[in-house]
């Protein structure tokens, strides 16, 4: 199991639910730079060719905005290591109608990047194709920049699922970071590690 980590600034609030479930709450004016969003501590994706992306998606409840909430998937051109900019992949131009966002199965999704075209590229299979030897950089994110409130669940960046990786997030102080899917804290590293062993 691995356990999602949570991004806020200011007023932005987000509350966990559980391990793949968070509340993306900006009830605050728009033009206040708050944020909310999750991301996993480790992803599979990190350093991949874009065309060997397989997992990139989440689940959401709440009315879209222009931007929020959406993947932020750092790019890496050189294959450096490097995040050179993001890429964005908005529940409003990636809506299956159902509240899924999922640019590798949807053929509708728009890719946008920074200092990309305007229009964005119109699937994922077009912003593979146009750049075939970019790379995911660091670590990608769903984050929710505008006002508003949004529930997200089953979000997949390419986590590594073994509970190995789970373990290793509790470590090196990792634990106070992270919370029980009732949003309780843990004591210490082993309370955490038991939690990922046994769920309680």
């Amino acid at each position: 199991m691995q356990l999602l980590k949570t991004i806020t600034r200011s007023l932005g609030i987000l509350a966990v639910l559980s391990a793949a479930v968070a509340i993306l709450d900006n009830s605050v004016p728009v033009g206040s730079g708050d944020y909310s969003g999750v991301y996993y501590k480790t992803s599979s994706l990190s350093g991949k060719l874009l065309g060997d992306v397989t997992q990139l998606s989440f689940n959401y409840t709440g009315v879209p905005t222009n931007g929020s909430p959406r993947i932020s998937l750092p790019i890496d051109v050189t294959g450096d290591g490097t995040t050179d900019f993001y890429a964005f992949i908005s529940a409003f131009h990636c809506n299956d109608g159902a509240g899924l966002v999922d640019p590798i199965h949807d053929s509708t999704c728009t890719i946008f990047y920074t200092g990309g075209p305007d229009s964005g590229y119109p699937s994922w299979a077009d912003f593979v194709a146009a750049h075939p030897t970019w790379h995911v950089g660091a670590t990608p994110f769903v984050v929710a920049d505008d006002a508003g409130l949004w529930t997200v669940s089953n979000v997949h960046l390419g986590e590594k699922a073994s509970q190995q990786a789970a373990k290793d997030d509790c470590k090196k102080g990792g634990w106070k970071d992270l919370e029980r899917a009732d949003g309780t804290s843990f004591k210490n590293q082993g309370d955490c590690i038991q939690y990922v062993n046994t769920g309680k």
